[in-house]
């Protein structure tokens, strides 16, 4: 019993009947809980070393890789003590916890669990659906310029036409002027010919862009949420 240990120590009991700790290896999960730390991942070193505080373990190297993940998450020094078969903290109180502590520990770790994977599984949905929408975007984006690449090259074709007439009869007419003056070819490069029709693709061109303005709008609206959700995931393992 804890409460017959003589040197002082602090006994973190924290075991669900579900602990990933003993469903995958307590060895995986120190290792885990060194790699949080590694990567400045506090509440996860905290939540990691709370599963691994009161469990059996075997191997000198695997005892003293707990009891680093237990001093980054609470300080002091740890060490594996036998009697207890569990990480003692060798310059605290003695406490024992009484049965009812430690149920209503392993409830909040597991709520914690649960909210934590339900925020997660709403990111997910949510950076998959915003993958969705930046395709969609592309997709708009890939249809307009198709219609204007159209349009350029139509009127190329017309200015190129439409000069190679011009110039034609000049040429008839004034063979040195005609062969000295690009009037014609740049008139037509910018003000684009008089024949051009652009009213029948005007409707499709202002639906595309008010369908890119409306999944802009939505994308915007999607990052928000996310951003939301991972303050809220932040938030909850830090508590």
């Amino acid at each position: 019993m804890l409460k017959n240990l003589l040197k002082p120590i602090f006994i973190a009991f924290v075991l669900t009947l579900s602990n990933p700790a003993l469903a995958s290896g307590y060895k995986d999960t120190i290792e885990q809980c060194l790699a949080a730390h590694q990567a400045g991942d506090k509440g996860e070193v905290k939540l990691i070393a709370s599963e691994i505080a009161s469990i059996k373990m075997y191997g000198d190297q695997t005892r003293i890789d707990a009891a680093k993940c237990m001093t980054h998450a609470y300080g002091g020094e740890w060490v594996y003590d036998h009697s207890a078969k569990a990480m003692v903290n060798k310059n605290a109180v003695v406490i024992e916890l009484s049965d009812e502590d430690i149920a209503n520990a392993k409830s909040e770790r597991q709520k914690k669990r649960d909210k934590l994977y339900q925020l997660r599984n709403e990111q997910r949905i949510l950076k998959n659906r915003m993958a969705r929408i930046n395709i969609d975007i592309d997709e708009q984006y890939n249809e307009k310029n198709k219609i204007d690449e159209r349009l350029q090259n139509i009127n190329l074709m017309l200015i190129l036409k439409e000069t190679h007439t011009s110039c034609s009869d000049l040429y008839l007419k004034n063979k040195e002027a005609a062969i000295i003056n690009p009037t014609c070819v740049e008139a037509f490069k910018k003000l684009g010919h008089p024949l051009l029709d652009t009213y029948k693709d005007e409707p499709a061109i202002d639906q595309f862009d008010k369908e890119i303005k409306r999944l802009i709008v939505l994308k915007v609206n999607v990052q928000k949420q996310i951003d939301d959700i991972q303050e809220e995931i932040n938030s909850t393992k830090k508590n």
